[in-house]
């Protein structure tokens, strides 16, 4: 019995687990479509409906991931925000390209992590969106990610640190293609000459790992996004049916039911107990019976074992007489 409840339980947990792994990757197909709609929609906006447009810098994109291993959906996101304030502030498409690439070469250079890298592309997208550059986004959200950011930004502009927090403090530094290209040739200065070595790091095989799953959970994507919309659609329609509203309202009350009943266990738990008890003396006495009797069985042959030895003697002397009788 045990080794059959062992074995049920077993093959449960197996099929949770197996079930649950299985919505994971499904739920990772997914995400990972979603964001290359987003990134689609990003471009869309930035190059105004262009199709040939979008299609051109989404394979940069991809390009780019699989150079650098960055995923694809932080990279794609992160370029399409960025396209998006690049086309404001008058940058041409390898402006945007030159800018992109220079940061998150310097983002594998220093280590960064996906994370990190993202938070990086998120700053610029800020600072392109404001149309300025200002003092708590060099110290705050891009200094505590890439080191000596205050810095690297003076030397881009040809300027000290006093000086530069001077101008800062009087809005004078704009986010427009003069400062940022500046900035992008004094990342690509600082961190283009260590790439070579970034790309052979452990770091670097890690997350390309993490890209090829990703790829892996795109082209699942391609297959399930259809059946995905189906089965949306179908659950809208039913949600919205009579038969369905009658349907998930019968499930609700008898939830409520179970909560209902639920809430009267503390009133009964002395009786609920001392049934419980009532259950488990009965299965040991039962035990207790079965096991007995195996005693009982076992004493027995082992009596009659007993027995059957104690005749070997005797036997065995009458066999010897009889063949001694027999030779003479």
């Amino acid at each position: 019995f045990m080794q059959r409840m062992r074995g049920e339980v077993i093959a449960l947990a197996a099929s949770y687990i197996g079930l649950f792994g299985a919505y994971q990757r499904v739920t990772e197909a997914a995400n990972a479509y979603r964001a290359v709609e987003r990134a689609q929609q990003n471009l869309g906006v930035a190059f105004a409906g262009d199709t040939a447009k979008v299609a051109q810098e989404m394979a940069f994109t991809q390009a780019e991931a699989d150079r650098l291993g960055f995923t694809f959906q932080v990279l794609a996101d992160g370029y399409g925000k960025i396209s998006v304030g690049a086309q404001s502030a008058g940058f041409s498409i390898a402006d945007t390209r030159q800018l992109f690439t220079s940061i998150i070469e310097a983002a594998r250079v220093s280590g960064q992590s996906i994370e990190q890298t993202n938070g990086i592309l998120r700053a610029f997208d800020q600072i392109l969106s404001k149309g300025k550059i200002q003092a708590e986004e060099l110290r705050g959200q891009l200094g505590d990610r890439m080191t000596g950011a205050f810095k690297l930004f003076a030397d881009a502009l040809g300027v000290t640190t006093a000086e530069l927090d001077e101008m800062l403090k009087k809005g004078d530094v704009l986010a427009d293609r003069d400062t940022l290209i500046k900035v992008a040739e004094r990342l690509t200065a600082v961190y283009g000459g260590q790439l070579p070595q970034a790309l052979a790091s452990v770091g670097f095989a890690m997350d390309q790992f993490g890209r090829t799953i990703e790829k892996i959970n795109l082209l699942m994507a391609e297959g399930l996004v259809d059946s995905i919309k189906e089965a949306s659609n179908s659950l809208a329609a039913f949600v919205n049916s009579e038969e369905g509203q009658a349907t998930f309202r019968s499930i609700g009350e008898a939830a409520g039911f179970l909560i209902s009943v639920l809430a009267q266990v503390p009133e009964y738990l002395d009786v609920i107990v001392l049934i419980a008890q009532a259950v488990i003396s009965i299965k040991i006495a039962q035990w207790a019976s079965q096991f007995g009797g195996s005693i009982a069985t076992m004493i027995g042959n082992v009596r009659a074992l007993n027995r059957e030895m104690t005749l070997i003697g005797p036997r065995t002397q009458q066999m010897a007489a009889s063949q001694g009788v027999l030779a003479t």
